[in-house]
């Protein structure tokens, strides 16, 4: 998922450049976890504030676990139980 030009300025757009290769697509079970991080996020100039977005930006592979929101997601599913 890292963009290895990341160093590059890209153009702030309406959506996130990594989302058609992002993994965290094929963690949810629901669309509907799915679609809430896409509408917050991915699909929207919010997506500069995604955790996830930060580290590929940079080059680093994001952890499998990380939510857009900065969580992780075996702490999101303790907090649900």
């Amino acid at each position: 998922m890292p963009d290895n030009a990341a160093k590059r300025e890209q153009p702030n757009t309406d959506s996130c450049r990594f989302s058609s290769r992002c993994p965290m697509y094929q963690t949810f079970r629901n669309d509907f976890g799915l679609r809430m991080f896409q509408t917050t996020y991915c699909n929207s100039a919010n997506h500069a504030k995604c955790a996830r977005f930060a580290l590929a930006s940079k080059g680093t592979m994001p952890p499998s676990d990380l939510l857009p929101n900065g969580r992780t997601l075996v702490a999101a599913s303790k907090r649900e139980s």
